[in-house]
């Protein structure tokens, strides 16, 4: 039920996530602390790169829950396409 949630929470809260500056992707998964896995299921916010909280102004940070949610920031870097298909 938990996990539920944390998808609303996500699907909810992506497009004003995704406005913030760095906000490259929104998911929802196992929040990971220090590269492991805990119990805790919510939403991710994937950056380009993670940067002190001091050195984000307070209107640009990804909020430490939404929806009554936690939140877990991942750096993913820029993302890149590797392969593009004429479709037209």
């Amino acid at each position: 039920m938990h996990q539920m949630k944390a998808i609303e929470a996500a699907r909810k809260a992506r497009e004003h996530l995704l406005w913030l500056p760095g906000v490259i992707g929104i998911g929802h998964g196992w929040k990971r602390t220090g590269g492991r896995k805990t119990d805790s299921y919510g939403v991710v916010v994937y950056v380009r790169e993670k940067r002190p909280l001091a050195a984000i102004p307070r209107g640009e940070r990804v909020p430490t829950r939404v929806g009554g949610v936690a939140t877990d920031v991942i750096a993913h870097g820029t993302p890149v396409a590797l392969y593009f298909r004429d479709i037209g």
